[in-house]
């Protein structure tokens, strides 16, 4: 009786310790507990409107702001151009954010981004083209009917950026001058 219950201290020991290593944090890490359907809130305060189906990279979910962080933003700043190394594929967004950032640091559409703060955490981005897609497929959910949105991924014609067109859904690149809403993601 006594090694059982050194036994289910241990046990109940572990189980605290693995729930509290793989719970939500604010560096984006989901690798356990909550599970959330498309269209839940986050715990960013955000509306879900990804799930990749496990936990790899250190996230499983893409939560979308609840608000624009825009409306009239440009893709860069007056006279800067050339990002490269930008990506179109979901979970590219965070990485495509810090480039234009490294080298914009005013880029109007990623800073509005990773300035953003919502449910207390600092770990938003400008989504790639391939995540905007997913918001479109999530738009009742996210409150989007319509406007042209920024994506994180430059066009291989430097002077241009991607961008979703939420009344079809079409994608399309603009010049990066061009003034389009931005919503904010982030990963967990």
């Amino acid at each position: 009786m006594k090694n059982v219950k050194k036994i289910l201290g241990i046990i109940a020991i572990v189980a605290i310790i693995g729930f509290t290593a793989c719970g939500d944090d604010n560096t984006g890490g989901n690798t356990g507990g909550t599970t959330y359907a498309i269209g839940d809130t986050g715990p960013g305060g955000g509306i879900v409107f990804f799930d990749k189906g496990s936990v790899s990279d250190g996230w499983r979910y893409l939560e979308a702001a609840p608000d624009n962080q825009g409306t009239s933003l440009a893709w860069r700043s007056p006279g800067s151009n050339d990002i490269t190394g930008t990506s179109n594929y979901i979970g590219t967004s965070k990485a495509n954010t810090t480039l234009i950032l490294a080298v914009d640091v005013n880029a109007p559409a990623a800073k509005a981004c990773a300035d953003y703060r919502g449910g207390g955490k600092d770990d938003w981005f400008l989504p790639s083209l391939d995540e905007l897609k997913e918001m479109y497929e999530a738009r009742t959910h996210l409150g989007i009917s319509s406007g042209h949105f920024w994506s994180s991924w430059q066009s291989s014609q430097v002077s241009n950026a991607w961008g979703l067109y939420f009344d079809n859904g079409g994608p399309s690149y603009y010049p990066k001058s061009n003034l389009f809403n931005v919503r904010a993601v982030r990963a967990f």
